[in-house]
């Protein structure tokens, strides 16, 4: 057997070392990277915090309208800032607007229980105005709305309900051609206040509701002239201070 000399042990003795190193993981990670994924972490756990408080404290409610501004008593509209208007579908091609005229109202409002107030309205049913006066002569006649025999169309209030801070559903009898049908309308409270500029204390309105005019004997030409019938509300009512 050949003698194994000293040299040779040193060789063996490093190439085992080397051999060793060379069968540890590879470790690419630096210091610099482990800390920036500890402040990722770090992080991500804030935030995840901040989103549980948020969802465990509610928004604040909508501030709303301030009833009381406007005192309690008898409003009548503000004629530069009163429209009813009714809207129906024309054979599909459009969806025409038409406004009555002249109509007047009394609203009894009561400011520290708004659900305790009430409205009438009286329409002059020959003031429905198309624009084209032959149109509105066809509407005044017997086909239509009769202005001859009813002359008049009414609504009384007969509830209203307050769903949020602007928000209400009024109910009530609409009367057309001497026939009464009950009717909700979604109501919108836009504004109480006084304005000092006419010395008044004011509402404003908006309103919507959707009838079937067949209901008032106005059938004629449907479908094809839709039975449907969009009643819309845009309306200030004023008190004198």
């Amino acid at each position: 057997m050949p003698l194994i000399n000293r040299s040779t042990c040193s060789l063996l003795a490093l190439g085992l070392l080397l051999a060793a190193c060379g069968n540890e993981p590879e470790t690419t990670e630096t210091a610099d990277d482990s800390a920036a994924a500890t402040e990722e972490a770090t992080g991500d756990s804030l935030e995840a915090v901040a989103d549980a408080d948020a969802e465990a404290t509610p928004a604040p409610a909508p501030a709303g309208v301030d009833y009381a501004v406007a005192e309690s008593g008898t409003y009548t509209p503000d004629d530069g800032h009163a429209y009813i208007v009714f809207s129906y579908n024309h054979l599909g091609f459009s969806n025409p607007m038409v406004r009555w005229g002249d109509w007047d109202a009394n609203l009894n409002w009561d400011a520290d229980n708004p659900e305790n107030s009430t409205l009438d309205v009286t329409i002059d049913a020959t003031s429905v105005d198309t624009g084209v006066d032959d149109f509105n002569t066809h509407l005044n006649s017997s086909d239509f709305f009769n202005t001859a025999e009813y002359p008049q169309i009414s609504f009384t209030s007969t509830a209203l309900e307050v769903t949020g801070p602007e928000s209400g559903i009024l109910t009530g009898d609409l009367t057309i051609r001497d026939t009464t049908m009950p009717v909700t309308m979604d109501v919108t409270i836009n504004k109480a206040g006084f304005e000092e500029r006419g010395n008044v204390h004011k509402l404003g309105f908006s309103g919507r509701t959707t009838v079937l005019r067949s209901d008032f004997g106005l059938d004629a030409y449907v479908p094809n002239v839709s039975d449907e019938v969009d009643i819309i509300v845009e309306a200030e009512f004023e008190k004198p201070a």
